[in-house]
C-alpha cells in the first residue's frame, strides 16, 4: 500500500499539510514525520491522517501555549464553580482546541465517520481489501477527502484570523 501512494505521490496528512496554504511551508521533518499516520495512523484503520493533520494545520497556523498562571487558574476556576472552562477567551489554547474540536464535527458530518476503515472500506492488513482498494483506485477518493479538508481548514484559518484580529484590542485578552 505505501508503495502505490508512493506512486501515486499522495498521502493524506501529506495531501492536507501541502494544499491548506495557511501555515509556513511544512519541512521535510514535518513531512517525513506525518508518514506515520498513513493508512488511519500506521495502517490500523483508525482516525483518518487528513483530519488529524487538519488538527495539525490549525495548531501551526494559530496555536498558541498560555504562559499566564493567572489565567489557568480563572479557566480552572470556571471549570469548578461548573463554568464553560473551554470558552475561547479564558486562555490562549482553548480557540484552537475548540477549532479543532469543530474540525473533527464537521469531517464526521461531511463524510459519515472519523475513522480510516470506514472511509476506505479497507482492512489495510488484508491483501484482498488493499487489492480491491487499488483496483477500485480509493486513491482518488482520499485525494478529493484531502482536498476537501484542506479547503475547510484554510476557510476555518482564515475566519479565526480575521476574527483575532479583530479581537486585539480586547482587554481580556
Amino acid at each position: 500500500m505505501y508503495e502505490h501512494w508512493n506512486q501515486r505521490g499522495f498521502h493524506g496528512a501529506d495531501a492536507v499539510l501541502g494544499e491548506s496554504g495557511t501555515s509556513p511551508a511544512p519541512d521535510e521533518h514535518l513531512r517525513d514525520a506525518v508518514t506515520a499516520f498513513m493508512g488511519g495512523t500506521l495502517f490500523s484503520g483508525m482516525t483518518c491522517s487528513a483530519l488529524t493533520a487538519g488538527v495539525m494545520v490549525l495548531g501551526l497556523a494559530l496555536g498558541e501555549i498560555e504562559n499566564s498562571h493567572a489565567r489557568v487558574a480563572r479557566m480552572i476556576a470556571t471549570m469548578a464553580v461548573g463554568g464553560d472552562g473551554f470558552a475561547d477567551e479564558l486562555n490562549a489554547f482553548n480557540p484552537v482546541m475548540n477549532l479543532g474540536h469543530e474540525l473533527s464535527e464537521w469531517f464526521e458530518a461531511e463524510f459519515g465517520s472519523t475513522q480510516c476503515r470506514a472511509l476506505t472500506r479497507c482492512d489495510f492488513a488484508s491483501t484482498a481489501d488493499v487489492d480491491d482498494y487499488i483496483e477500485r483506485d480509493g486513491t482518488a477518493d482520499c485525494a478529493r477527502l484531502a482536498r476537501r479538508v484542506a479547503e475547510h481548514v484554510a476557510a476555518m484559518v482564515e475566519r479565526a484570523s480575521t476574527a483575532s484580529h479583530h479581537d486585539d484590542t480586547d482587554p481580556t485578552r
